[in-house]
């Protein structure tokens, strides 16, 4: 037994479980944006994955969901007797919580992989919402089962998704323009300095139109008209060539007419339901210190959310503010791209609900 040269083993630190690794591999970390209008899902990893309209159809009966997103909402105007759309999102506010919920499991559930698969998440919220408002959302987003959920003010997601390099920027200046809300705030690195936010949005200038085209032509339209108009045709450019031939109803004598609109006619109404934006951006800047109002006025304004997509509306607000005024590469996923990047940072984020 001399002979034989012995070794000794040094111990080996246990590694994780193969449940453990699975399970590491199947967990995905997820970013949303519950807007009034439209619900949009970030996957980490893979990105934008859903865009759908916020909206249920359901039940009056039973309340069984019969169908979400775009599939309820091609029903708008022709729902079933016996069923009804919910809009459980109301100006960035969660209005039916049971309905929220609905909704954002079903967008979310096909994404979520592997057994026990329990998601970080973070949720854009805008900076109006109260205390008990913001957890309603915050509390939405953790029923789809989630171990962490993380708030992020709408501006300052933002911010970190238009690629701008905010820690080295003393301050932006962004309006996220969505269908119930308009949420405008100055940022930098440490969050929000300063905030301005209004319950009105997209939503507020399809009905001004249809205000307008009803006053201009003496033809009532519908919503759905009238947001066409507003993607189509409105304008706010001087001499914008734009129009449209839409359909609707007499004022006079309640029959079907066709009457072309064009964007001079809508151009009024615009400019009254963008004002509410350059007053903010105005008194926002006189909040801040000379140094820094100076700075934004030499670097100008970040627009994201579906309203920065109006038509010359960022030339309009660079005449009016006397500043730079620009609409982020991606509007539409701004905000939730820049959730999305934060989960690169979620084992630094205070946590909202949930634990680790």
């Amino acid at each position: 037994m001399s002979g034989v040269k012995r070794t000794r083993r040094r111990a080996r630190r246990p590694g994780p479980s193969l449940f453990e690794r699975l399970n590491a591999v199947a967990v995905t970390d997820v970013a949303v944006d519950l807007g009034s209008a439209n619900t949009v899902v970030y996957i980490r990893g893979r990105g934008v994955v859903v865009r759908e309209p916020s909206v249920l159809l359901v039940d009056d009966a039973s309340r069984e969901i019969i169908a979400v997103g775009q599939a309820a909402a091609a029903l708008e105007g022709a729902v079933p007797e016996g069923m009804r759309l919910i809009y459980p999102i109301r100006h960035g506010a969660v209005t039916d919580f049971e309905a929220a919920v609905d909704l954002l499991s079903r967008l979310v559930d096909p994404y979520l992989t592997g057994w026990r698969s329990r998601p970080r998440m973070i949720a854009a919220v805008g900076t109006g919402l109260t205390a008990v408002e913001r957890r309603a959302v915050l509390e939405t987003a953790a029923q789809v089962g989630t171990r962490k959920t993380v708030g992020m003010e709408a501006p300052l997601a933002a911010a970190y998704g238009s690629d701008l390099e905010q820690a080295s920027t003393p301050g932006l200046l962004v309006a996220d323009i969505g269908a119930g809300t308009t949420d405008m705030a100055l940022v930098n690195a440490r969050g929000i300095v300063h905030a301005a936010w209004r319950p009105a949005g997209t939503g507020e200038w399809n009905r001004l139109v249809a205000r307008a085209v009803r006053r201009e032509c003496g033809v009532r339209i519908g919503p759905r008209t009238a947001e066409r108009l507003t993607c189509r045709v409105a304008d706010l450019r001087e001499g914008a060539p734009h129009s449209l031939e839409c359909a609707g109803t007499s004022v006079e004598t309640g029959l079907p007419v066709a009457v072309t609109v064009t964007a001079q006619q809508l151009q009024p109404v615009l400019r009254e339901a963008v004002a509410p934006i350059i007053a903010d951006a105005e008194a926002l800047l006189l909040r801040c210190t000379p140094e820094l109002s100076q700075w934004v006025r030499l670097n100008g304004m970040l627009l994201v959310g579906g309203g920065a997509r109006l038509q010359g509306l960022a030339p309009y607000l660079t005449h009016q503010l006397g500043m730079p005024v620009y609409v982020a590469e991606d509007p539409l996923f701004t905000v939730v791209l820049g959730a999305g990047k934060a989960l690169l940072e979620m084992d630094r984020l205070r946590d909202s609900l949930g634990g680790a």
